[in-house]
């Protein structure tokens, strides 16, 4: 019993995680190596020598 208990928990919560909105990026662009993201800006993604910056994630 308890076992089930904690199944449907663990499914209720990703079924939550899974249905939660994510942030929106805005003010985005790419920025290649050796470049770095510009004073106010963050970096959000990146992958290899392409950095994603935006004015917020």
């Amino acid at each position: 019993m308890h076992f089930c208990s904690l199944l449907v928990t663990v499914v209720a919560v990703a079924t939550l995680a899974v249905a939660s909105p994510k942030p929106q990026q805005v003010g985005c662009r790419e920025v290649f190596f050796p470049d770095d993201c510009a004073p106010g800006e963050v970096k959000c993604d990146a992958a290899g020598s392409i950095m994603i910056c935006c004015q917020s994630c």
